[in-house]
């Protein structure tokens, strides 16, 4: 049975390259630490000189900011930041999610009515 559902995702290539994205960008977030050239809050100083709004180069992948920060380091290291917030998310949206529908399912009812309103909204 599990070979069949399995056969019939790597069969979606959407899917495969979701899946791939998917893999990548938690490889990413896992050693961004090891990746990132600069650390992302440093101003970078080439010759006592910030590096400011430096087009994207061999350098810096991205280009830097205003105040000279490697925007390539600072996406790098957001994509922890944003691994944890979609995990958070998730677990939270089932927690609630099952837990208004225990109760609407329990009771029924103007209960459930409600419960599924305030799901709506």
């Amino acid at each position: 049975m599990k070979s069949k559902k399995i056969k019939l995702l790597l069969s979606d290539p959407l899917a495969v390259a979701g899946i791939i994205l998917l893999f990548v960008f938690v490889i990413i977030a896992i050693f961004a630490p090891k990746i990132v050239p600069y650390d992302p809050n440093e101003i970078i100083r080439i010759d006592d000189e910030i590096q400011r709004l430096q087009k994207p180069s061999r350098q810096f992948l991205f280009g830097t900011t205003y105040m000279g920060r490697d925007v390539f380091s600072q996406v790098i290291m957001g994509s922890r930041i944003a691994l944890r917030v979609g995990l958070l998310a998730a677990i939270f949206v089932a927690i609630i999610g099952t837990t208004v529908g225990l109760i609407s399912g329990y009771y029924g009812g103007w209960i459930d009515t409600i419960a599924m309103r305030f799901v709506d909204i």
